[in-house]
């Protein structure tokens, strides 16, 4: 039995012509309607910075960029999906002032970036460090009335801090904070303390 498939295989202009009107009037509707501009919050992610470096500041969670696009495109616009990834492997100890460019940031080709705010990001980077420092107990709140406090001591007596070797060169020791129960019946007694570092200063406790 032998079929004949030619009918099915037939081109018809008039489909396709119907078709490609049909594909330009979709596009037109979408892309050629009137640019509007917005500003979008677009997260900052950072990568690349090398294991013996440490930022000083956090960095900002978002940088604030302003585009132009076409509304339809404008409004369906999944912000949830945007990031920006700034690599830091070439920075150095010190100041680096990283400029952001247009062409890194995450949008396609049909909105334009107008503006991004900041322009650039200043990093102090610093050299990663450890340092063992006394501790130095003191007391949050005033003791009960009636009450004097004859000495303090801390146990373990020193932590090892680490961080920015800038901060942690200019500290002796570090404070922790003694809360005393306001019934005290004993002549000595022991309670946890709150050891109190500078931010992005760790401490550990020392062997």
């Amino acid at each position: 039995m032998k079929f004949n498939l030619k009918p099915y295989f037939k081109f018809n202009w008039q489909i396709a012509l119907v078709a490609i009107l049909l594909a330009t009037t979709l596009w037109y509707g979408v892309v050629g309607r009137e640019k509007v501009e917005a500003w979008v919050e677009v997260p900052l992610e950072i990568k690349g910075l090398p294991q013996q470096y440490i930022l000083n500041d956090a960095p900002p969670d978002f940088i604030r960029v302003r585009v132009r696009g076409p509304e339809g495109l404008m409004r369906a616009l999944d912000r949830r999906k945007l990031q920006y990834t700034l690599d830091l492997t070439s920075v150095t100890r010190g100041s680096n002032a990283i400029t952001l460019l247009a062409e890194d940031m995450p949008f396609s080709g049909a909105f334009e970036v107008l503006e991004i705010m900041p322009p650039a990001l200043d990093f102090f980077v610093d050299v990663l460090s450890s340092r063992r420092v006394v501790i130095a107990p003191i007391l949050r709140d005033a003791l009960p009335r009636g009450l004097r406090l004859g000495e303090m001591e801390s146990s373990p007596h020193s932590v090892t801090l680490r961080g920015p070797e800038t901060i942690i060169s200019q500290l002796p020791s570090v404070n922790a904070t003694v809360v005393m129960p306001q019934d005290i019946t004993q002549n000595s007694l022991q309670t946890q303390a709150r050891v109190i570092t500078p931010s992005g200063v760790q401490a550990q406790q020392t062997e």
